[in-house]
């Protein structure tokens, strides 16, 4: 599973990876990372590709952080 930020980041991972991986995104921005459900992804191999600004990487580190709580198969986080 690709975690990004945003629709449009979203909608463009699966469409440069296809069928291949999952690409989601939560709702509300960067600031509401804490209000999604991260359950979907119990047990799962994810990735996740921060937008390229300060606030991209806070919120990887917020969605880190909740999936580690939920608990994600592995984890890796695309490096700036």
């Amino acid at each position: 599973v690709l975690v990004v930020e945003g629709e449009k980041a979203a909608k463009a991972g699966q469409q440069l990876f296809g069928d291949s991986i999952i690409c989601v995104t939560w709702m509300g921005g960067a600031k509401s990372v804490k209000n999604a459900d991260w359950s979907p992804l119990f047990y799962r191999d994810v990735v996740i590709w921060p937008d390229n600004d300060k606030v991209g990487f806070e919120a990887a580190e917020d969605v880190s952080n909740c999936l580690k709580r939920v608990g994600v198969k592995s984890l890796k986080v695309v490096d700036k």
